[in-house]
């Protein structure tokens, strides 16, 4: 039986990198990427209470990409429509209400409408009660007739208990103090921008942020304790601080920044617990993020994994000497290390005086793919059989998968044979755990 695991499938080409390899490309495999490119559409919710009372106020986020719009120039700016369509539904199947947003962007450049990173957010607030519900998300760009899809499902909770409790939890991009002018981004004394895609750590120092809401609730409870974590996928716990409030007959409203400068990047989770009298649980809050790879962070941050990534390095189809990073090991000042971290990738450019090295993000896609579809309890992705030999050839062009059966434990065998030469991995889950460990050869070569 022949057929290719979710994980696999879900993987997607990154053809605009695919296409600025040269003939001595480093990959052997198709060029996989974090953003889909054929994905214009990313939503998010949070949920607060509402003015109006017994009912919650459901923030429904949502961002659409210059790349999925078709542009015409006119006069000069170049202009694209769009219709997005929200279709609410309870938890039997039943329509509620459906929102229709019909609108133009304005770029004035060629650039900016061409560009595959450009985007423009907004939000949507609906008034309803405590339940579940079923959100569909339907985008449609006139010019071209693409069209892109998103569901979410969605569970509120009553804010009108007698005891404190939180709203949900919304991911902020920017904040600036409010104005006069009312907007759809308006909370409290802030214009909050969503962090739709919940992804942090571009930008030098940058700085998780986050808003959410306590409701004091009938019973006077007082003080209370506001207990935050941040936990790494693989590391575990990362962060933890307490803050002791004293609840007013008021909301209480708070937008917290938390520095990154000393975050790896991966996959976390932040949970915010609200505790009353004798360390009672009274309310609590689970999100998860995003912290991305950037160079200067896994330098200042995780040198030693830096150093360690590079290894998987496969130049013209042949693997990068460990000795070869022997001298990177040694180097101990921030300067240092940066300094030759630049040289590294420089050599490696093919495409020296343009803005982005393609061999060097097309690398670091790979390591973020391989964490996001290999990791292990406590082990990044990059560190499994599967990660590493991903990393080196990345996606493979055929995988045959075969689970669990009275005579054999699962196994995978993963195929290359498009591009360079052929190669075989056998991976074995002899433990049945999900880590799928390399058998020989370890090269893939038989």
């Amino acid at each position: 039986m022949n057929k290719k695991p979710d994980i696999i499938v879900s993987l997607v080409l990154l053809l605009f990198l695919v296409a600025a390899l040269p003939a001595r490309a480093q990959f052997t495999g198709p060029i996989s990427g974090l953003d889909d490119e054929r994905k214009y559409l990313f939503v998010d919710h949070a949920y607060f209470r509402s003015p109006e009372p017994g009912m919650i106020r459901l923030d429904l986020y949502y961002q659409i990409f210059n790349r999925g719009l078709e542009f015409k120039e006119e006069g000069g700016v170049f202009t694209a429509d769009y219709e997005l369509i929200i279709a609410i539904d309870d938890d039997d199947g039943q329509r509620l209400e459906t929102i229709t947003r019909d609108r133009r962007v304005t770029v004035e450049s060629e650039l900016k409408a061409k560009s595959r990173i450009d985007h423009r957010t907004s939000q949507v607030n609906v008034d309803l009660p405590a339940g579940k519900y079923k959100i569909n998300f339907t985008f449609k760009d006139i010019g071209s007739g693409r069209t892109d899809r998103e569901e979410v499902k969605v569970e509120l909770t009553a804010l009108d208990e007698r005891s404190p409790q939180m709203s949900a939890v919304e991911f902020v991009q920017a904040f600036s103090r409010r104005g006069d002018r009312e907007g759809v981004f308006d909370k409290s004394d802030y214009v909050l921008i969503p962090s739709v895609t919940r992804t942090f750590g571009r930008e030098e120092n940058s700085r998780l942020v986050y808003y959410f809401e306590i409701y004091p609730g009938a019973d006077s409870i007082s003080p209370i304790v506001v207990e935050t974590k941040i936990r790494h996928a693989a590391k575990g716990m990362q962060y933890r601080d307490t803050l002791h409030l004293d609840l007013g007959d008021k909301t209480e409203k708070q937008l917290r920044e938390i520095s990154l400068a000393h975050f790896t990047p991966g996959d976390y989770e932040l949970e915010i617990i609200l505790r009353g009298r004798r360390n009672k649980k009274l309310s609590e809050q689970r999100h998860d993020f995003e912290i991305l790879w950037t160079q200067e962070g896994m330098i200042r941050n995780d040198w030693n994994s830096a150093v360690a990534q590079l290894e998987l390095y496969a130049d013209n189809d042949n693997y990068l000497p460990p000795e070869g990073l022997d001298k990177l090991k040694d180097l101990e000042t921030l300067e240092e290390r940066q300094q030759a971290f630049d040289q590294f990738w420089q050599e490696r450019d093919p495409s020296p005086g343009t803005p982005e090295n393609e061999f060097k993000s097309a690398f670091y896609h790979r390591i973020a793919l391989a964490n996001h579809y290999f990791g292990m309890l406590y082990r990044q992705g990059w560190k499994t059989d599967r990660g590493r030999v991903f990393v080196r050839y990345g996606e493979p062009d055929q995988v045959d998968d075969i689970p669990f059966s009275p005579s054999s434990v699962p196994y995978q065998i993963w195929h290359y044979y498009t591009s360079g030469r052929y190669r075989k991995f056998l991976f074995v889950d002899e433990n049945q755990d999900g880590d799928y460990r390399l058998q020989f050869p370890y090269d893939g070569i038989y």
